[in-house]
Parts: C-alpha cells; structure tokens; sequence
C-alpha cells in the first residue's frame, strides 16, 4: 500500500510539474524548473513560424560565410554576408513589420544591428581581410544572441 501511494505521489508531482513547464506567459518555466525572463514577443503562431524559418535560414548563411572564410574564397565571403544576411531596404520593411507586429522596444534595433553587422564582415571579405572579417562575424552572432537573450516566443 506505501509503495502505491508513493506511486502516485510521484506521478502527481511529475504531471504537476510538466504543467508548469508549459506555463505560457511574462515568465515561462523551463523543463529544468528555471524562470525565463525573456521578454515573450505577441506575434501570432504562423508569424512565429515564419520568423523561426527565417532565423534558421540566417543560421545556414552564417555556416555558409565561415566555410568561405575558411577555405580563402573571400568573394564568395563576402557575396553570401552582402546579399543574404546584409542591410537592405526589403530587410529594413521587414524588420519594421516584425518589429510592429511584436510591439517591443529594442527588437528593431537589436535586428538591424545583426544585419549591418553582416555588411561590415562583408566589406572586410572583400578586402581579404580575414581576421577583422572573423572579428565582425563574432560580433555578428553577438548581436544574434543579444536578440535571443531578451526576447522569446
């Protein structure tokens, strides 16, 4: 009978605490139990969708840009940061919308500061400026992470 009981307390504190794992809101739970304090962005699920798509795009661009800069193919470099990851003014009306959709200071900025990041590693790719062009993409992927850091789905 104890070994029961002590079953089905185990059980009910696992439920309980997949429950508040999954807790949506200011300060979600993680699956370790640690409050996130991350700014949740409102954007509806398929503009999540859409962004987290386009997040893992940005990520296949930067693997791409590495690999050029590892190899010495400073153009290819440069074209990849430059056209895929670079500011422009399709990149600039989309920052604005998402920006406007999730209603949150700092999320425009913190975007147009990855992009033009990317023009700045570009411009050293050109040059064949290896070291400052993996300076800025470190940099790049700073500012990434600052993005992730204060703001979630």
């Amino acid at each position: 009978m104890k070994k029961v009981m002590l079953m089905l307390m185990a059980i009910v504190f696992v439920v309980a605490g997949c429950t508040v794992a999954g807790q949506k809101g200011p300060k979600a739970q993680t699956k370790a139990g640690a409050l996130d304090e991350r700014v949740e962005l409102k954007l509806p699920p398929h503009i999540k969708v859409k962004q987290k798509a386009g997040m893992r795009v940005h990520m296949d661009t930067l693997s791409e840009i590495v690999l050029a800069l590892s190899e010495n193919d400073f153009k290819k470099a440069a074209k990849t940061a430059s056209e895929k990851l670079g500011w422009n003014k399709d990149e600039s009306a989309q920052c604005r919308k998402m920006s406007k959709m999730a209603g949150e200071e700092g999320f425009y900025e913190l975007g147009m500061a990855v992009h033009k990041k990317a023009d700045e590693l570009a411009a050293y790719a050109a040059a064949e400026d290896k070291d400052n062009a993996l300076r800025a993409f470190s940099e790049l992927v700073n500012n990434c992470n600052a993005c992730h850091k204060t703001f979630r789905h």
